[in-house]
Order: C-alpha cells, then sequence, then structure tokens
C-alpha cells in the first residue's frame, strides 16, 4: 500500500482530534498544516472523515530543548479526537521520561502507515538531525481501528496469541544470533509499541533495549499471513478429571498445522511429524511425558494422552511445549492455537 503526503489530504473511514493537552501551549506556535492520506481507504470503514496533520513545536524542559513535529488529529467526532489526541499527549510524556536529562537537544519526528483497519502512528525521538539523517533513540507509537477509532494492541493485529507467537521468533532469533541481541531478554509486554505496513507487523525496541546501541532502534518484524490459527469449540475437548486439564482431539490440531502422526498399535505410541517426514516429537498413550527430536530426555506432561472412543486426546499445553504452537483460553470456553510458519520473519 503506497502512502503519500498532500495538501489537505482527508482519510476516508476514521475520526482524529484536535491536539490540546498537557504537553505546553508553546506546541499553538509554528503550526505548519501538512496532512497525509493513502491511496486506499482503510477497511471496514464507518463512513468518516479524518485527517492527520503535523505541527511543528518548541518546547524546553529545565535546561532540554526539544523542537520537531508531531501529529495532529481532526474529525467531526470530538471524543473520539480527545481520545485519540490523549494516546499521542501520553506517548509525549512516556518517551521524554525516558530521554530522562541526557541531552541538552531533543528531537521528534513520526510516521504514519494504514494496514487495513489499523491506523500507525510510529513516534520516534533523539538528538536532532545531522547532516540530514535522523538517528533515533526512542520510539513509541499510537495504533488504532479505523472503524472503531479504538486502541489496538498487537494480539489485536495478529490474534489473541500475537504477543506469545512474536516472543517464540524473537527468542528464535536471539539464540540464533546472540552477539547481536541482549540475552536476558523474556517478553515483549501487552504494551508493546508498534506499526504494521504493507502486512508486517513491526515490533518497536528503544535503542540498548534489546539490540547492541550501534543498531539504533529496532524493529522485529512478523509477517502477518505468515500465521496460522485454529479455534476449537469447548464442546469439542474434554477436561482431565481431578486435574482440570483441558484434554484437546490430537488429529484435529496436528492436521490444521500441517503435521502428520503415525501409530504404533503395538508399542501403543504416536509420533508427530512435520510435512516433510521429519520426526519432532512423540509420546506414550497413558503416560505423561514426551519425547523431542534430537533429544534423549523425556519431557513431562501435565496428563496423560489417552484415547477416547477413536480419538486420541492430548493436553492442549503438548502443543505448546512439543510443537511451539501457543493457545489461549477464551471468554467462551473455546480455545485458539496459533503458530507463526518458520519463515515468516
Amino acid at each position: 500500500m503506497k502512502n503519500k503526503k498532500v495538501s489537505n489530504g482527508i482519510f476516508k473511514g476514521a475520526a482524529a482530534f484536535i491536539f490540546i493537552s498537557a504537553l505546553t501551549l508553546s506546541f499553538l506556535l509554528n503550526f505548519s498544516a501538512v496532512a497525509y492520506a493513502s491511496d486506499e481507504t482503510p477497511d471496514n470503514n464507518a463512513g468518516a472523515n479524518f485527517e492527520i496533520t503535523q505541527r511543528e513545536f518548541k518546547d524546553v524542559k529545565k535546561d532540554m530543548i526539544i523542537t520537531g513535529v508531531l501529529p495532529v488529529f481532526s474529525s467531526d467526532d470530538s471524543a473520539a479526537s480527545d481520545y485519540i489526541n490523549g494516546l499521542v499527549a501520553d506517548a509525549y510524556d512516556s518517551m521524554l521520561s525516558r530521554a530522562g536529562e541526557s541531552k541538552d537537544k531533543l528531537y521528534f519526528a513520526y510516521e504514519r502507515f494504514i494496514y487495513g483497519d489499523c491506523v500507525s502512528i510510529l513516534m520516534r525521538c533523539g538528538s536532532p538531525p545531522g547532516n540530514g539523517q535522523f538517528d533515533p533513540d526512542i520510539v513509541q507509537s499510537v495504533n488504532f481501528s479505523a472503524s472503531t477509532l479504538k486502541s489496538v494492541d498487537i494480539n489485536g493485529v495478529l490474534g489473541v496469541n500475537g504477543v506469545k507467537l512474536i516472543d517464540k521468533a524473537l527468542m528464535d532469533a536471539i539464540k540464533q544470533n546472540v552477539d547481536e541481541y541482549v540475552t536476558n531478554f523474556s517478553t515483549i509486554g501487552d504494551g508493546r509499541s508498534f506499526y504494521v505496513d504493507n502486512g508486517v507487523l513491526y515490533a518497536a525496541f528503544d535503542r540498548y533495549e534489546i539490540t547492541l546501541g550501534s543498531a539504533g532502534v529496532y524493529y522485529f518484524p512478523v509477517t502477518i499471513d505468515k500465521i496460522r490459527e485454529l479455534t476449537v469449540s469447548a464442546d469439542s475437548y474434554i477436561i482431565k478429571a481431578g486435574y482440570n486439564v483441558k484434554m484437546v482431539r490430537l488429529k484435529d490440531i496436528a492436521q490444521a498445522f500441517g503435521y502428520d502422526a503415525t501409530w504404533s498399535e503395538k508399542d501403543q505410541t504416536i509420533g508427530i511429524y512435520s510435512a516433510d517426514g521429519q520426526f519432532l516429537t512423540g509420546f506414550t498413550i497413558g503416560k505423561n511425558s514426551y519425547t523431542k527430536v534430537k533429544a534423549t530426555a523425556q519431557y513431562v506432561l501435565e496428563a496423560a494422552p489417552e484415547i477416547i472412543g477413536d480419538r486420541t486426546y492430548v493436553p492442549a499445553s503438548f502443543f505448546d511445549r512439543a510443537l511451539g504452537i501457543s493457545y489461549t483460553s477464551n471468554a467462551d470456553g473455546s480455545i485458539t492455537f496459533s503458530k507463526l510458519d518458520t519463515g515468516g520473519y
């Protein structure tokens, strides 16, 4: 999706706000109206109009001079305008707090992206540009739905397991490139900044947060259409008596994610294989453990797999532990399984 800068451009399908906040009255000075528009309108639009303009500003905090541009929203929906404006103000304050007092000058800039129903505003700050190059230290985003005008988080874009999927993918990347990342990573967290562009979600990190300082701010990409997802209804699984463990049908989920299962009547074992025939994991009916490829140890399961009728049931956690398929239990009792295909990041 191509984005372009135009004069007095209008976005079809969302809303906006007038930039009124506690940032400082100096934001009202040096106003430069430049609107941004997209070649395409957001999907599922509500028919409202909004525009995004930019405001040049100068501010002073203690001994630090702050300059740059920030986004300004305007719309017929004043409540939505105030809401999104508040998100931008909160992001600005948070970035100032993280910048601390290490610099005497700070510069702000931003970019706008649209993908489907998601509007992303990526705010960046750092030392003022030198020789036309801006190398920011801190990033934070404001993401909202063009149709509902409510904030959108990573799970809202990637599905209920979105954060878990990025955690797994980033952990794999760190293991494969230990010299490029910090090693104490555990999770990106639910409030991680991000933006979405051309079908890719980019999780955003400040300088030094997860990579070496020389790498600058860092954006970890996840291709949205590389995510497989399956939701099973509450009536398709059983609860293990006495353990409160959800036992799901092995075949339904394995096949949905492209795995093959083989059954040995003699040994009462089941092996799980990739589509190209590589053994990945296996277990024995009635034993609460499983094996993994290239491992001699046995790994513990929450409950032993069992056969009921002609179906094999395993704990939902088996897919996470053995095959890296994340899952979440939903409010309606259903369970959603998700996996980022290899090569998807």
